[in-house]
């Protein structure tokens, strides 16, 4: 089996990134679902990974969301220790 080296999370935007470029010049449409994390840390931090991920989804392609992950992104942004 071959050693596999980790994908750095900026490397993996990068690469999702090239990958929507070509589907979109192809005229195919990305479809992505992001988890509460994602969402809350795209939030929280604007520079980051996760805010990037929500900033390419946003741009290339197009979100999906169930109802139980909106519920909980609304539990969790009610939280006391997210006023900090």
């Amino acid at each position: 089996m071959p050693d596999r080296k980790p994908h750095s999370p900026a490397s993996t935007v990068a690469a999702v990134a090239d990958r929507d470029i070509i589907a979109i010049v192809h005229g195919i449409t990305s479809r992505v679902v992001l988890d509460t994390n994602t969402l809350i840390g795209a939030i929280l931090k604007p520079q980051s990974i996760p805010a990037q991920a929500l900033n390419l989804a946003t741009e290339h392609a197009e979100i999906l969301v169930s109802e139980e992950t909106l519920a909980e992104l609304a539990r969790v942004i009610r939280r006391d220790y997210l006023d900090r």
